[in-house]
C-alpha cells in the first residue's frame, strides 16, 4: 500500500524493488487463487478461508469473489450449451453434421441413439449444476464465518460495503442460473424440433431429473445469516418473481 496512488515511475533507486514487489504479489495471488479453487472443489473450509484472508490482506477480496463466482457461472453456461448442441450430439453419436438449416431434425434412424445420448448429457448437466451450486454455497458459508484476526471484520460484511447492500452470493448465483437455463432451453427448443419433441415426448424423464436435482439442492437450504444486519435466508430457493426453468417444470408437474 505504500506506493498506492503515488506515481513513482522514473525513480530509478526503487525501480528494481517495485518490480520485485509486483512479481511477489503476482505469485502470491496465483497461489491463493489455486488454493481457493481447490478448496471450493473439495469443500475444504481451511483452504478457502486461508486464500480469502490473503486476498483480504491484498485489498482485493470483493474483486476475487466476484470473479470466481462469474467463472463458475460462465463454465456452467458453456456446459448447458454443450448439452443442448444437436450438431455435437449428432457427431458424438456417429452421425455427420449437417448444414445449419437442416440441423433441426436428425435422420429418423439416428433419433433413438441421439435421444439416449441426450438424456445421458442431461444427467451430467444436472450433476454440473449441483456441483456449481455447492461450490458457491461453500464459498458463501466461509465468507459468513470468516473474520479478519486483526480488525475482526466479517468477510461477508466487507463484500457488502463494496456492493452497498447485503450480499447473498448463492441467491444471486441461483437466480442467474435459472434465468440462463430458461433462456438456453427455450432457444434450443425453438431451433431444434428434435430437442422440442424429446422434452415433450419424454417429459417424465425431465421431471425426474428436476426432482432429483431439487432434492439434492434442498439439503443446502439451511438458514445462514448473510450479514449481521440481515435476517436469515434460505440460500437455495428458486426465484419467486420469475417463471424460471425449474418453476415452470414444477408447475407442469402439478398439472401432469
Amino acid at each position: 500500500y505504500i506506493c498506492q496512488g503515488v506515481d513513482l515511475s522514473g525513480v530509478e533507486i526503487i525501480d528494481q524493488d517495485r518490480r520485485l514487489v509486483k512479481q511477489a504479489r503476482k505469485e502470491v495471488e496465483t497461489q491463493a487463487q489455486k488454493m481457493l479453487e481447490q478448496g471450493m472443489a473439495t469443500q475444504n473450509q481451511t483452504a478457502v478461508a486461508t486464500s480469502l484472508q490473503v486476498f483480504y490482506n491484498l485489498g482485493s477480496l470483493h474483486t476475487v469473489v466476484d470473479r470466481v463466482v462469474a467463472g463458475c457461472r460462465a463454465t456452467l453456461h458453456q456446459q448447458v450449451r454443450a448439452c443442448l448442441d444437436v450438431q455435437a450430439l449428432t457427431m458424438a453419436s456417429g452421425g455427420s453434421a449437417r448444414a445449419p438449416g437442416r440441423a433441426a431434425m436428425p435422420a429418423p434412424s439416428n433419433i433413438p441413439v441421439l435421444r439416449a445420448n441426450m438424456w445421458t448429457n442431461m444427467e451430467k448437466l444436472m450433476d454440473n449444476i449441483y456441483s456449481a451450486c455447492v461450490q458457491v454455497q461453500h464459498l458463501q458459508k466461509v465468507l459468513v464465518k470468516k473474520r479478519d484476526p486483526v480488525s475482526h471484520v466479517c468477510f461477508i460484511d466487507e463484500l457488502a460495503k463494496h456492493h452497498h447492500s447485503d450480499v447473498n452470493i448463492i441467491q444471486a448465483f441461483w437466480d442467474d442460473v435459472t434465468k440462463m437455463l430458461t433462456l438456453e432451453f427455450n432457444t434450443a427448443s425453438e431451433h431444434s424440433s428434435f430437442l422440442k419433441q424429446s422434452f415433450e415426448g419424454e417429459y417424465p424423464k425431465l421431471l425426474r431429473l428436476y426432482n432429483d436435482l431439487w432434492r439434492r439442492l434442498q439439503q443446502f437450504s439451511i438458514a445462514l445469516s448473510v450479514t449481521p444486519s440481515a435476517g436469515n435466508v434460505d440460500i437455495i430457493p428458486a426465484g419467486e418473481t420469475e417463471e424460471d426453468f425449474f418453476a415452470q417444470t414444477e408447475k407442469a408437474r402439478q398439472q401432469y
